[in-house]
């Protein structure tokens, strides 16, 4: 299982080993997947989302960064500020349509 994209650093990698669900350290620690959902829980209530990778992130491509734009309103914790499904709709219909009039 692999995250895709945001900016902030987040200590762990998520991954399946043998039918379960667990997220590994930087240091190598395995969280099991209580404790893997106590942490991801954690750092969802702060805004801190699995990383993308570097290329994905300083990607100047204006349709990679309409994703990034959209999974990142998309996945904000705060149901108030998080963007609807009309409003990811939005994001990415307005992308298309600046890619099409280059």
């Amino acid at each position: 299982l692999n995250f895709l994209l945001t900016k902030k650093k987040f200590p762990f990698v998520a991954k399946e080993d043998q039918g379960k669900f667990v997220l590994e350290a930087e240091e190598g620690k395995e969280y099991e997947m209580k404790e893997a959902a106590e942490i991801v829980k954690k750092y969802i209530l702060k805004g801190d989302l699995p990383p993308l990778p570097e290329d994905v992130a300083k990607s100047d491509d204006p349709a990679v960064k309409a994703l990034i734009e959209a999974r990142d309103k998309a996945l904000l914790y705060d149901v108030k500020d998080r963007a609807s499904a009309r409003d990811v709709a939005n994001i990415l219909d307005k992308a298309v349509s600046k890619l099409a009039q280059k």
